[in-house]
């Protein structure tokens, strides 16, 4: 069920979607998940192979089918999901931050 409050003129909508139509809606998106994923080890020059561990970083990526998808193409790796995805971020800028001012 999905409602959206004052989504014109003070219209609400309310519309009831199963899980196989959301499914088939987000196919598409689902498939071009994996393009940055690709994209970043071809920039990288690193084979996934050589990837040891794999961390979920963002709120979508609590969705059971993005973390299929991942877990796939890595060849069936286990994901860490040890640390909040949103926190992951916030780490991830503090290292980034030490790097730049060199006290990493």
């Amino acid at each position: 069920m999905i409602d959206i409050d004052h989504i014109h003129e003070g219209m609400d909508l309310t519309v009831s979607v199963s899980r196989a139509r959301l499914a088939a809606l987000s196919r598409e998106l689902f498939c071009d998940l994996l393009e940055p994923v690709e994209r970043v080890l071809a920039n990288c020059d690193i084979r996934k192979a050589k990837i040891h561990s794999v961390v979920l970083v963002g709120a979508s990526t609590r969705m059971p089918r993005v973390q299929q998808l991942l877990s796939a193409f890595f060849d069936g790796k286990a994901l860490l999901k040890s640390i909040d995805p949103t926190e992951v971020i916030a780490h991830g800028a503090a290292i980034r931050t030490a790097i730049l001012q060199n006290v990493y």
